[in-house]
């Protein structure tokens, strides 16, 4: 049962989508609002931002999954909260000069010269000689760790329940449902907020469109 103090957010949800059955609605959102701190989160940015269901302006993840359940319910008249600097729908778990930002651009927006290689790139790590980015971390040896599994020592790609290291070569990505084709497969990417399998990143229409300027492109001289 929905908290009464969300209840008027409920009404509210309701008046935007009126194909929604009330119960539907109350129960999208007793679903979503998953602990005392999400609460307070999705009443304080509905009160500042009473437009937030229609908007399509960045909001906190508690206001994401709500908005995407309810579009997923029907509610067509109910946007889906967007990044702030690139418009796409993602998960927007950062917050860059107050504005709610995906991933992918808090990387590009916080990128800085590697302390490392000199180049200007997202931050992967920052040490006592400055910031350092993925490439130039993954390639430092001082970060290397035995792998529990090929005992070769080499740069960490997971870690077992126990918080030994499992090398890059060595990890696998657990196996999930892919949600472009319905399969249990390894999850290749989430950059659109979707988990999608090798395959199915192939077939998002910026892949597609890289692999045309490719096969247009002419070939290198050897």
């Amino acid at each position: 049962m929905v908290d009464n103090r969300l209840a008027a957010l409920v009404e509210e949800i309701v008046r935007l989508a009126p194909t929604l059955d009330p119960i539907v609605v109350s129960t999208i959102v007793d679903n979503n609002v998953r602990n005392v701190v999400s609460a307070e989160q999705l009443r304080d940015h509905w009160a500042q931002h009473p437009d937030v269901w229609i908007s399509g302006d960045g909001a906190p993840p508690v206001v994401q999954r709500i908005a995407t359940a309810l579009h997923e319910a029907g509610a067509v008249h109910i946007v889906k909260p967007r990044c702030g600097h690139c418009r796409r729908v993602r998960p927007l778990r950062y917050v860059h000069d107050g504005t709610r930002v995906c991933g992918a651009c808090r990387a590009r927006l916080s990128a800085t010269a590697c302390a490392s290689c000199g180049l200007v790139k997202p931050v992967a790590v920052t040490t006592p000689d400055g910031p350092v980015c993925a490439r130039c971390r993954l390639n430092d040896p001082d970060t290397w760790e035995p792998c529990i599994v090929c005992s070769a020592t080499f740069a960490v790609g997971a870690r077992d329940a126990s918080g030994a290291a499992i090398c890059r070569r060595c990890y696998r990505a657990p196996k999930r449902i892919c949600d472009g084709c319905g399969n249990e497969r390894e999850i290749r990417s989430k950059r659109t907020g979707r988990s999608l399998c090798d395959g199915c990143c192939t077939q998002l229409p910026a892949m597609r469109q890289l692999r045309a300027s490719r096969s247009h492109s002419p070939p290198r001289d050897r």
